[in-house]
């Protein structure tokens, strides 16, 4: 593994940019509705996150579940109506999405929230009064 001047190893960085994109991705879904294919980066992201999910003993072995569903809830691909619409497919979707941290070793911890963020180039601070 190459380290960047930031510190960060290659690694890294490369799986920031892929639940970054993941998570982008999600949003656009809540604010938008389900998502039009291709979408070829949203693809990459999570084909990268799946090569290197790994077994966890709290989630499971590392399957292409969480990733296929997520697709399929982002784009609406197979049609399926929701009660709550959007908002439940959403709801879903964030679910998946925190399954994926877990088997990529990147779980929801305020630390690496806030890591990402910064990474996105969000700032997690609450604005000033």
């Amino acid at each position: 593994m190459t380290e960047r001047s930031d510190g960060m190893r290659s690694a890294d960085r490369t799986c920031l940019l892929a639940l970054g994109v993941v998570k982008q991705a999600l949003a656009d879904c809540q604010h938008c509705g389900p998502l039009t294919p291709p979408l070829l980066g949203l693809r990459l992201a999570l084909a990268h996150l799946y090569s290197i999910a790994d077994d966890d003993p709290d989630v499971g072995p590392a399957t292409r579940e969480p990733f296929d569903v997520l697709w399929r809830l982002v784009t609406n691909v197979d049609g399926t109506t929701m009660g709550n619409g959007d908002r439940a497919r959403h709801a879903y979707a964030r679910t998946e999405y925190a399954r994926i941290r877990r088997i990529v070793r990147y779980p929801q911890t305020l630390a690496n929230d806030e890591r990402l963020r910064t990474f996105m180039g969000v700032s997690g601070s609450p604005p000033a009064a």
